[in-house]
């Protein structure tokens, strides 16, 4: 066979990249799993409420699950909509009264006893098979009448936002498959970074920006996910003067703002319904990102200059890569893209790294297809910098795992196994242990255990064979 030319390769790396989005949703059963459980769950609220002011008229999944840009086991985002319910001065009684409900029949709705933590806005917890939960009431209203109130005053802003579950989801639930297998490649490549002081809003931000790229994308000749997706990477390298916003018309479509009427100067506090996209002062900003359900949410405002450096950093990182792999015309790439970028995560203060890791895998498995955390160490997990090593380690595992398995066909769990150990040893080590070797998964502080599937490579007929790989760490004593 001869060489192929660079169209050609540049062809197959699309095609590559765009199926890898694809795959990235989380498993049928997880998601049939999740709506049994969350069924269940809403209507033993209603009946325990039916009889009180708060009662509920429906239940909503909102986040990624709700809006199809779910990557691999999404947390979901349940809303509950109360009649004759105020956020603003009704939330404390609601929240107690809801986890006195959950903990009431905890074992019947499959709840982990332990798990509840408790925010100005919300409920979360975890089921027993390690799907977590964000459980948020919300007031029951229309859009128009929220945006009214939130105008009002800026405190409903917060405490309404719940409210605008419907508006939330709508945006981006319309979008195409394109868009959504770009939004998940967006949010995969979010996810794999490690930014000290997080970064709230994130993965929606990253939504926002995958519709914006997938707009341009549609006026090319032939849409391209490699060049869509850098031009993500180029809108985050851009970050200080970005300015995004859409509004929906009164007919309900949804639209980009375009830039010209975004920088206009208005004398109200507000740009008016239906045309919002934010307020006054907004819209003055040099740099925006604004929430389209909630016009008086900026997803930059509280970013500072530190954090979108660094995020322009991981973004220059991750455009290198892909030169050098559309230069190579490399077949497997996608673990090459997505892996974590290389730093020394002992030295960052924030995070109590392990000092002994011990890795192996399964195939086949039969076990649970979700992800689980077996803490032996209950302490560990009190310890703030330590907790977070542990999430970190969690996810930047979960990326190596998921490139491989779902990037590379005929991937097998050693091939797997192997990449994880060199990841660890290369960016997770901290510090001499003084305990004896981990040997077994057994008499450890923490487990990770993450299933995966791989493919069989044949074209006749693919074959899918589920394997696990186990992780486990000791902190120094």
């Amino acid at each position: 066979m001869g060489r192929i030319s660079k169209s050609e390769a540049r062809a197959r790396l699309d095609s590559s990249l765009l199926r890898f989005g694809e795959s990235l949703k989380c498993e049928d059963e997880y998601g049939g799993e999740a709506k049994r459980l969350v069924d269940k769950l809403f209507r033993t609220l209603q009946e325990h409420l039916k009889n009180t002011k708060y009662a509920l008229a429906s239940a909503y999944i909102g986040g990624s699950f709700g809006k199809k840009t779910d990557v691999i086991e999404p947390d979901l985002d349940l809303v509950l909509l109360i009649n004759k319910y105020n956020p603003a001065e009704d939330y404390d009684q609601m929240l107690d009264d809801i986890i006195r409900i959950l903990r009431e029949n905890e074992q019947d709705l499959k709840i982990f006893p332990s798990s509840y933590n408790r925010t100005n806005l919300s409920v979360n917890f975890r089921f027993l098979n390690g799907i977590s939960v964000d459980l948020l009431p919300a007031a029951n209203l229309k859009w128009n009448v929220l945006l009214k109130k939130m105008e009002e005053d800026e405190k409903f802003a917060y405490f309404f936002r719940p409210s605008c579950i419907n508006e939330q989801i709508e945006l981006m639930k319309i979008q195409d498959s394109f868009t959504h297998s770009l939004a998940r490649i967006a949010k995969f490549w979010f996810k794999s970074l490690y930014l000290e002081d997080g970064f709230t809003g994130g993965s929606a931000m990253m939504e926002l920006l995958a519709i914006e790229a997938a707009q341009k994308e549609r006026k090319q000749e032939n849409t391209s996910a490699i060049r869509a997706f850098r031009r993500i990477l180029g809108m985050v390298q851009n970050l200080n003067k970005i300015r995004l916003a859409f509004c929906k018309k009164e007919s309900g479509d949804w639209k980009r703002v375009p830039g010209g009427r975004i920088t206009r100067n208005s004398r109200s506090r507000t740009v008016k319904f239906p045309n919002y996209a934010g307020t006054g002062e907004i819209l003055q900003r040099p740099r925006f990102i604004i929430d389209p359900a909630n016009p008086f949410s900026d997803f930059l405002e509280d970013k500072e200059e530190h954090l979108l450096q660094q995020l322009k950093e991981f973004s220059k990182i991750a455009d290198g890569r892909l030169n050098r792999i559309l230069n190579k015309k490399k077949k497997e790439f996608i673990l090459e893209l997505f892996e974590p970028p290389p730093r020394n995560l002992a030295l960052e203060k924030s995070l109590a790294l392990p000092v002994d890791y011990f890795v192996s895998s399964i195939d086949p498995y039969e076990g649970a297809i979700y992800s689980k955390v077996k803490v032996r160490n209950d302490i560990l997990m009190k310890n703030e910098p330590s907790r977070r090593a542990v999430e970190v380690i969690k996810q930047h595992v979960l990326t190596i795992v998921y490139s491989i398995a779902n990037g590379n066909l005929g991937s097998s769990a050693v091939n797997v196994e192997t990449a994880v150990s060199k990841w660890i040893t290369e960016n997770h080590q901290a510090g001499k242990n003084k305990r004896p070797p981990i040997t077994k998964h057994k008499q450890v502080d923490v487990t990770l255990q993450i299933p995966f599937k791989v493919t069989l490579p044949d074209l006749r007929n693919p074959v899918e064979k589920q394997c696990a790989i186990f992780v486990s760490m000791n902190w120094m004593e």
